[in-house]
């Protein structure tokens, strides 16, 4: 993306109230923007809160930009990762924005008004790379709006002119707050880490929709034309103003001079996305009959390219050899695929060699006149590869070469290196030097000894282990074994280089485990969203850890909770949605615990801190609503500390407002050692909450909940505080003796609180013996509760089967101490599918003790 010289044509044009007027701007590509997201950089545009138009009916708003590194949807920002935001408040009039979402690989662009919002997403493209990036977004409320990366159509919203279509594009229109590039709005950035992390160039706003199909993204500078609104070259190369190269409206401002949290964006000089690689080398042929004609010379030394863009490079004119001798030019009309080679031998016959054809410009291998260069030196040299038009011209210094600073001959004279590598890798030891791995340009200095990775000496013409392009092999295993599934959205042998893949990793119910992190072969590497999509550009060994869902002897849980419920349920006399959510806990265990600094909500906001000295006793229950007139709720009291009554410490809000189908309960305790969380539908398996609130907390209890949470009742432990399950939330009403919604503050079956005993070997109360009670209800639907005793310490298994004596479910299977235990069923197999209605049987084993029960499945 190397940019020359181009003079912007001269024009005229009407735009607003302005007169006509004309200009000429020479713009160079060499310049750009870098943005450092820790230092809140902006790119502020105050002028575009006077000069936008009322209403832009159809634009396009594109530029350029290239990552710092890879992005993925579980390693950026808190809330969003903005290319650019204007009057983005929150759906008002005007809203605009493209950025990437915290939890989300997609980058999207939205288009907003006080009531509605219209959205494209690059489904596509999940995992974003360190290079070079085209994006465009397009609007036109008579039509349809997309976005584009690269010249291609990543999404496309139904036409509007459709019946039935609830949202068409919407216009942008003007609003009270100005254009930012790099970061988000104003009003926000000092609370928020949203800024852009890497270097934006080009970016044109235009009143007309520029691609209507796909395209060859633009080689030259953007030019101003009558449609042009607002246009950024930045080449400046110094100070604190970005100039607007069409009308002049929309000079941008380079950080805040009255907000110490805002910083500068930095010119920088481009650097280019490197597409054509130096991947192996052998310039020691000692031993070595690279070309098969028996002998080992210098016709055997070769050097190995790969292509790493995504897109054919054409090569005709490139150069290659060392600093002495350019003595071979690849042929005109000589395109490289994407992640293939091409090997370019010393000389002899290559026709054995792989991807050899007698098409020169199919072949992926070529000989020079006898030697590369003029013979490349083991004890120190300078591989080059010189481009066409000098914009990715590369060395590789080899040997005493690599502490001599960049080639100076007159072979090279008044090359400017866009990549340079240096390397310690012996390159006299009878074998080539290689990337490790293949196509490894992540770390400063790649190559190794072929012999040293590999059986051979060397791979011409394919990667290491043997593949003729660019790909690797991806295995999975999950730790511990056999309490999950794993799955891979795409099978292959091999995997591309670049090709993003999905991995997911799910629970299976009965053995105690959640979903905790990934890793993989990268050192470090450690990812707590589910499901993980990257990209692979090396061998990798992905694993999935799981944890046991409850790692703590727990104490205080969640035992209820309310969620978008349309039912008065603080009982104030008005049914609010917002005011009636609530979250309950429990003190499952015997000790008096002090609950100062506790925090509860959800992992957008913890929204509600437990007042200092605050004691819950064993059994208490404790409600906290998010509004509404709390004093007929049972258990109030006007003073907190005897209270088990509580508003949120944010008016009519607890968290962000409780989702009934996408969302994450918190609790945090006061020194982080008893965390927990319950998810709904929408975040099943997926993992530790991962934004906002939830950052930095490592959760000792997890649980989803599979059940609704969406059918104007809340979801409760049965029994109250019972986490005995791997699945333990149900709906309130199907519990309840009398199909009651709810029982803020109460047990189900509204008792103030819950006996809690502390039953162990030795101890009074004791079973004399093992019994397996009658399920209770029964016939039952969906739920019903299993009731065993157990004398003393034992190995217990609990075994649902079907009529033919199929295993449908294992309900328990490891030790229990002594005691009275209840599991809960919920007409689920091992595999978490709801099974058919009809006979089934239940069975306790343990130690010589073996009872069957019957119980009937109603639907």
């Amino acid at each position: 993306m190397k940019k020359r010289n181009a003079t912007v044509v001269n024009f005229c044009v009407t735009f607003l109230v302005m007169a006509l007027f004309s200009g000429t701007v020479s713009a160079q590509w060499g310049k750009a923007l870098h943005y450092k997201w820790w230092e809140h950089d902006r790119l502020l545009v105050l002028q575009s809160v006077d000069y936008w138009p009322e209403h832009v009916y159809q634009g396009t708003v594109e530029c350029f930009f290239k990552l710092d590194s890879t992005l993925r949807s579980d390693n950026h920002g808190n809330t969003y990762t903005y290319i650019i935001s204007k009057n983005q408040g929150g759906a008002a009039k005007g809203d605009f924005g493209i950025a990437w979402q915290t939890g989300a690989g997609d980058l999207h662009s939205w288009i907003q008004d006080v009531s509605k919002t219209a959205s494209v997403h690059t489904y596509e493209i999940q995992v974003w790379q360190p290079r070079w990036y085209h994006v465009a977004v397009t609007w036109d409320v008579n039509d349809s709006m997309r976005i584009w990366v690269d010249g291609v159509q990543m999404a496309d919203r139904t036409p509007s002119g459709l019946i039935n279509d609830t949202y068409p594009p919407l216009d942008v229109e003007s609003g009270n707050m100005p254009i930012v590039i790099g970061n988000q709005t104003t009003e926000q950035m000092s609370t928020t880490w949203d800024g852009f992390r890497g270097t934006i160039d080009e970016f044109r706003i235009s009143n007309v929709v520029r691609y209507t199909e796909d395209f060859e993204v633009p080689t030259e500078p953007f030019i101003a034309d009558a449609n042009t609104m607002a246009l950024w070259h930045f080449d400046e190369g110094e100070g604190y103003v970005a100039y607007d190269a069409a009308f002049g409206l929309f000079d941008g401002k380079l950080g805040n001079d009255f907000n110490d949290y805002v910083d500068a964006p930095q010119w920088v000089d481009i650097v280019y996305s490197e597409k054509i690689i130096i991947n192996e080398v052998l310039l020691d042929e000692t031993g070595n009959d690279v070309n098969g004609d028996g002998v080992s010379d210098l016709k055997d030394e070769f050097v190995e390219l790969a292509n790493i863009a995504d897109k054919a490079v054409d090569l005709s004119g490139w150069q290659l050899g060392d600093d002495e001798a350019l003595n071979f030019t690849f042929p005109d009309g000589y395109f490289l695929p994407p992640h293939k080679f091409v090997t370019v031998v010393g000389g002899g016959d290559v026709s054995s060699l792989p991807g050899y054809d007698a098409d020169p410009l199919k072949t992926a291998v070529f000989a020079a006149n006898g030697t590369i260069g003029d013979g490349l030196d083991a004890a120190g040299e300078y591989i080059i590869l010189k481009s066409r038009l000098g914009y990715s011209d590369v060395y590789l210094a080899v040997g005493s070469a690599a502490s001599a600073g960049a080639p100076n001959s007159a072979v090279v004279e008044g090359m400017d290196w866009e990549f340079a590598i240096t390397t310690a890798a012996a390159a006299d030891q009878g074998a080539s030097i290689t990337r490790n791995q293949d196509a490894n340009t992540e770390v400063e200095d790649p190559f190794v000894v072929h012999s040293e990775v590999a059986a051979v000496n060397f791979s011409a013409g394919t990667t290491i282990d043997g593949a003729d392009y660019l790909s690797y092999v991806v295995t999975m295993s999950m730790d511990p074994e056999g309490v999950g599934t794993l799955e891979i959205d795409t099978v292959m042998a091999r995997y591309e280089y670049n090709q993003v893949v999905t991995f997911n990793a799910l629970p299976i119910y009965g053995e105690g485990h959640a979903f905790g992190y990934w890793t993989n072969s990268d050192e470090g590497f450690k990812s707590k969203l589910n499901p993980l999509t990257m990209s692979i550009n090396k061998p990798q060994h992905v694993v999935a850890h799981f944890v046991p869902r409850v790692q703590i002897t727990p104490r205080i849980v969640i035992n209820e909770v309310n969620f978008d419920v349309y039912k008065d349920a603080n009982g104030d006399g008005i049914i609010d949605s917002n005011q009636d959510e609530f979250i309950e806990l429990i003190n499952i265990s015997n000790d008096h615990v002090d609950m100062t600094g506790w925090r509860v909500g959800d992992d957008e906001e913890l929204t509600f801190t437990f007042p200092d000295g605050y004691i819950m006793a064993p059994g208490q229950i404790v409600v906290i609503f998010s509004g509404g007139n709390i004093t007929g709720v049972p258990g109030f009291n006007v003073n907190p500390l005897k209270s088990r009554v509580f508003v949120s410490d944010v008016i009519d809000r607890l968290g962000n407002g409780l989702n009934n189908t996408d969302e994450a309960i918190l609790l945090v305790s006061a020194d982080g050692t008893e965390d927990m969380y319950i998810q709904n539908r929408g975040r099943l398996y997926k993992g530790d909450p991962h934004i906002k609130s939830a950052e930095g907390i490592d959760f000792e209890i997890r649980f989803d909940v599979r059940d609704s949470t969406w059918n104007n009742n809340s979801i409760t432990l049965f029994p109250d505080g019972d986490l005995s399950e791997d699945d333990p939330y149900v709906q309130h009403k199907t519990v309840a003796l009398n199909d009651s919604c709810f029982s803020p503050g109460q047990t189900v079956n509204f008792e103030n609180s819950i006996v809690v005993s502390n039953v162990g070997e030795g101890e009074s109360g004791l079973p004399k013996s093992f019994a397996l009670h009658s399920n209770y209800p029964n016939p039952f639907n969906p739920v019903t509760t299993l009731q065993f005793d157990v004398p003393s310490r034992s190995q217990v298994s609990l075994t649902v089967y079907d009529i033919l004596g199929k295993k449908i479910a294992v309900l328990a299977d490891k030790e229990y101490d002594a005691g009275y235990y209840q599991i809960r069923w919920d007409g689920r197999n091992r595999n978490g599918q709801a099974v058919s209605a009809g006979v089934y049987f239940y069975r306790l084993q343990a130690e010589n003790f073996t009872q069957t029960n019957k119980m009937i499945l109603l639907k």
